[in-house]
């Protein structure tokens, strides 16, 4: 809308699309395909519930014309649920499978809330504040009942079920003894981070899985069947020698040219190996427009904190997380990434307030060759603050967890928890068959017309 200065206020999006999992959801698509698929339903709505376990799609389901003001004091939220009959059920089973024919699986909503009525703001405008609250507050018998699980649950009958069962319940914060063997993961709670989350935790416990083996199949027994043990985290023992990954050909030229670009001498480098395609990308962007993908954050200590033993415990979480020793050169027209063997120093903030530091550039301007993490400490009155820069060719919002949960520990002479290095990941990248993918996409989009971007 327009305000009385000329500038314009976003309220919110005029459409019912919503982005789930990385995926764009038109609702009221979503909504259409329930009502032409479920016999005798009257209003229905979809939208999304967020909890710990993630985000996922829920329908409300109302078979009666019914609405109530939500502003009513005699409204409760327990007097919209409805539980799920003996007749209901296989309505909403018949309607799940057509579903599954008409949409693609990532719009199917994995809730299903029968209503006895819908609230509403007006007569004709649908309270959807109001169905979001209902769904955060269910417990997980009403969530077990709503996603259509099968109230006879098996238990698990292996250790490997077991394990699995125990891992999901961490995972999704869900008490354990409610996931049966035959329960889905997707189904339960689960989406592609925690997907993600369970493959990463799996491994750290020895168990061998992949995310795709969880979307194949996303019941317990069928996870836990595909499960290898291993008796070691994937990977950890493996140790990848320095310089591997590297072509042979041109792997000293390389070299010689990482240490003349950096500033360094060659004995200063522990490793280098290809960049990413994410990581070209985001450097070549950055060197085009200066200080973009560069983020800084700003951490106010706790007066308890001792610097000193901060700033040690900071040291030692870049000498484990290689990332942040990480930095970017070009090479005949690649990116190729240099891991120094020391971290950079601390950055000198005598003369400096915590408003010019925030304010300037120092710890922005990162390119070809140069550190890609900044540091410094800086005093003002009794308050200390750390102030970290990073470029995110080397860290991402799933890592920054990681970093900081290092830091923590370390700080706290806790054994910080086992980190992957990248160099396996890029081992991974280089292993797999580029050309097959190649020929998959182009037979794939093959006569399709192609955007423009950006």
């Amino acid at each position: 809308m327009y305000n009385p200065d000329g500038t314009i206020e976003f309220c919110s999006r005029r459409d019912t699309q919503v982005k789930i999992r990385g995926l764009r959801v038109e609702l009221s698509e979503v909504e259409y395909r329930i009502r032409e698929s479920l016999e005798g339903i009257c209003q229905v709505a979809v939208d999304i519930s967020t909890s710990d376990g993630g985000s996922r799609l829920v329908s409300y389901l109302c078979f009666t014309e019914e609405t109530r003001s939500s502003t009513s004091s005699e409204n409760s939220m327990d007097d919209i649920l409805m539980p799920i009959t003996v007749e209901v059920r296989p309505l909403l089973a018949a309607m799940v499978g057509k579903l599954r024919v008409s949409i693609p699986n990532y719009m199917i909503p994995t809730l299903f809330i029968v209503c006895r009525y819908m609230p509403s703001i007006t007569s004709t405008k649908l309270d959807r504040t109001a169905l979001r609250q209902v769904a955060s507050l269910l417990t997980q018998d009403q969530i077990s009942m709503y996603s259509l699980s099968d109230d006879n649950k098996r238990p698990p009958e292996t250790d490997m079920e077991r394990k699995f069962q125990s891992l999901w319940a961490s995972i999704l914060s869900i008490p354990a003894d409610s996931i049966g063997r035959d329960d889905s993961f997707l189904q339960i709670g689960g989406d592609s981070i925690s997907a993600i989350h369970l493959v990463s935790t799996a491994r750290a416990e020895g168990l061998v899985i992949s995310v795709k083996d969880v979307f194949d199949d996303s019941r317990l027994l069928a996870i836990a069947a595909k499960a290898v043990f291993s008796g070691k985290a994937e990977g950890r023992d493996n140790q990848i020698a320095p310089f591997s990954l590297l072509p042979p050909p041109t792997r000293d030229a390389i070299v010689m040219q990482a240490a003349e670009q950096c500033g360094i001498a060659q004995s200063a480098i522990d490793d280098a190996y290809p960049a990413t395609s994410i990581q070209e990308g985001l450097m070549a962007l950055s060197v085009k427009q200066r200080g973009s993908y560069v983020a800084k954050y700003v951490y106010r200590l706790a007066s308890q904190v001792d610097i000193g033993r901060f700033k040690a415990a900071w040291m030692k979480t870049v000498e484990l997380c290689g990332a942040l020793r990480t930095r970017i050169i070009l090479f005949d027209d690649s990116s190729i990434q240099v891991l120094l063997k020391d971290p950079a120093s601390w950055e000198a903030t005598d003369k400096e307030t915590l408003s010019s530091l925030v304010r300037s550039d120092r710890g922005l301007q990162m390119s070809y060759g140069t550190p890609l993490c900044w540091y410094a400490t800086v005093q003002e009155a009794d308050t200390s603050y750390f102030v970290w820069s990073a470029h995110h060719a080397i860290y991402d919002g799933w890592t920054i967890r990681l970093i900081l949960s290092t830091l923590e520990s370390i700080y706290r002479n806790v054994e910080p928890s086992p980190l992957q290095a990248y160099n396996a990941f890029v081992k991974y990248t280089l292993s797999l068959d580029h050309d097959a993918a190649t020929n998959f996409w182009a037979n794939e989009l093959q006569g399709s017309k192609r955007a423009s971007f950006p």
